[in-house]
């Protein structure tokens, strides 16, 4: 068998080296996380708030759509959804759709990411359905 040169041996090392680096990092211990979003939920045209509008809280993932939470807006039509989970995210994205009776629902996503630890703003203009 034909031997290695020291120069094809260095990069061979130093790629099972950072294999293991990278595969025992995957492996510790998930933490607790806790998700904090709020936001306004306003009429597209005027931009006045819209009061007891339903904001929905939904974990995206391959199979499920699954609903966390469902919140009422207040008078000002203001919402704030906190969230703890335990180990790892459960889903990479969070859908966060406002819907009001009279009025065209919106929706949007959020990565788990950007909520993590910190206050995330998540605004949604809620459009009228044309009168009947």
């Amino acid at each position: 068998m034909k031997k290695l040169s020291r120069s094809t041996q260095l990069p061979f090392i130093l790629l099972i080296l950072l294999s293991f680096i990278y595969l025992s990092g995957c492996s510790r211990e998930p933490s607790d996380v806790s998700l904090n979003i709020k936001g306004t939920i306003v009429d597209a045209e005027d931009l006045s708030p819209i009061p007891d509008a339903i904001v929905s809280f939904r974990k995206m993932n391959w199979s499920t759509d699954d609903v966390l939470k469902k919140i009422k807006t207040d008078v000002s039509g203001e919402y704030h959804f906190e969230y703890y989970y335990e180990g790892f995210c459960p889903a990479p994205l969070l859908k966060v759709r406002a819907e009001k009776e009279g009025y065209f629902l919106a929706q949007t996503s959020m990565s788990y990411f950007d909520c993590v630890e910190e206050i995330q703003i998540c605004d949604l203009q809620l459009k009228k359905l044309p009168p009947k």
